[in-house]
């Protein structure tokens, strides 16, 4: 069983790897490596890391749980439930599905991974 982050981008960095961040998102830290990225590689047990099914979202701020995991290079998983009260339009693992990109969160979403990809 492993442990979650519960929404702290910084405890997201520190379960990949020991120095969390790419060398030059860690003010005063040594450079690891050649490229000057630390590579979070396999945790103990040989499993690589991946963050499933998070629900702490936050994408409107510069550091959140999807760019902290991804900085890393570790997977990350959007968890998109509709909550009480909701209207049909919010939530991708909620049924009825509204598989468009209808409300405030999933755009938020996908604007997040449209500017970290380049839109590619």
């Amino acid at each position: 069983m492993g442990r979650s982050a519960h929404g702290d981008p910084q405890r997201v960095t520190e379960d990949v790897s020991p120095h969390g961040l790419p060398a030059d998102r860690r003010p005063g830290a040594a450079n690891d490596s050649s490229d000057g990225i630390t590579r979070p590689g396999r945790i103990q047990g040989g499993w690589e890391h991946l963050f499933n099914k998070d629900d702490h979202y936050g994408f409107e701020k510069p550091w959140n749980n999807f760019v902290a995991a991804t900085s890393a290079h570790a997977s990350w998983g959007f968890f998109d439930f509709r909550r009480q009260g909701e209207g049909l339009d919010e939530g991708f693992q909620s049924v009825p599905v509204a598989w468009g990109i209808s409300s405030a969160r999933k755009r938020g979403f996908f604007n997040l991974l449209q500017e970290m990809t380049g839109g590619r």
